[in-house]
Order: C-alpha cells, then sequence, then structure tokens
C-alpha cells in the first residue's frame, strides 16, 4: 500500500509510503490544494495501481486484483460453486 499524490493541473505525481510524509510533502508545497491523494493497494498479480477489491461467490475478499489478472492469474477456481439448489440449502413451498 502506498499513497499518490498527483496535481490537478499539471498531472504530475509523486508517491509516497507514509502519510507522514504525505502530509510534510503538502505543507512545503504552495499549491497544497491542488494536489489529489488517493491510498493505492496494488494488484496482486501484476502490481498495478487501477486495482479494486475483488470477492468470490459468498462475498469473501480475494484480495486485491485488476480485472485482467482475476481472470487469468487467480490462482484457485472461481466456478459457479454457489448453486444453492444443488447444496440442499433450498426448501420448496409445497414441503
Amino acid at each position: 500500500m502506498y499513497y499518490l499524490a498527483t496535481n490537478n493541473k499539471s498531472g504530475a505525481s509523486a508517491q509516497f509510503y507514509l502519510l507522514e510524509e504525505v502530509r510534510e510533502f503538502l505543507q512545503a508545497q504552495q499549491d497544497s490544494d491542488d494536489y489529489y491523494v488517493r491510498e493505492v493497494i496494488p494488484c496482486r498479480g501484476c502490481n498495478s495501481p487501477d486495482s479494486y477489491e475483488q470477492s468470490d461467490a459468498y462475498g469473501i475478499s480475494t484480495g486485491y486484483w485488476c480485472d485482467d489478472c482475476y481472470e487469468h492469474r487467480y490462482p484457485y477456481r472461481k466456478d459457479r460453486y454457489y448453486d444453492y439448489l444443488n447444496a440442499g440449502e433450498h426448501l420448496d413451498g409445497d414441503y
């Protein structure tokens, strides 16, 4: 996890690993209001900053993955094992 400070006007960005470093950087800048800071958790497959938390069929988090890595590099099964009709978790109305 790291922090990415991007200047909205110039597009220049700086990367920091501690929140204290971000605060010091923004205090040293004259135009600190022009910066946008976001917390980045990189993809587990390719370290891309454009990742988000993926989850399995039960809603359990599988980590932060980009879409491409989740489709092609995710090491565990993703098939549709959440079929409640086959798992005995469904009751019909005529019981």
